[in-house]
């Protein structure tokens, strides 16, 4: 018995520490006047329409090639804020760190990221993706 909760144990364990490799950011940001806005990220990006007045995204960053304590302090560090520049009457929602290559123990930090954003319904919403080679998995 007491060998079968040391395996349990360690099972939990073991998959808490690969979940733990997954860490997601929210951020939102007001539309004001603006009818169109473009989209410049990297990765799978789900749009979904709603009757709020701002666009919310959501963004997973995943497969990353350091810990848990280390990602954290990118996050809080803000290397993943995203931003919204008006240009010409356009919102473009963009990830302004994305070609900043960190190194870490010799290492170029590798990871992937997902998005899901929440856009109004009034708003017209473009897309523009571009592969970053330095996140690439």
């Amino acid at each position: 018995m007491k060998t079968f909760i040391t395996i349990i144990a360690a099972m939990m364990f073991s998959l808490s520490t690969l979940v733990g490799q997954e860490f997601t950011t929210i951020k939102s940001f007001p539309i004001d006047n603006a009818t169109a806005a473009i989209v410049e990220l990297d990765g799978p990006i789900v749009i979904h329409k709603w009757k709020e007045n701002f666009i919310r995204v959501q963004t997973d960053i995943f497969d990353c090639n350091i810990g848990t304590s280390l990602l954290k302090n990118l996050v809080s560090s803000g290397y993943f804020n995203l931003a919204l520049k008006n240009d010409n009457g356009f919102h473009i929602l963009h990830y302004p760190n994305k070609y900043k290559e960190i190194t870490i123990s010799g290492k170029p930090f590798k990871y992937q990221t997902r998005y899901t954003i929440y856009v109004p319904e009034k708003l017209i919403f473009e897309i523009n993706q571009t592969e970053t080679p330095q996140n690439s998995l």
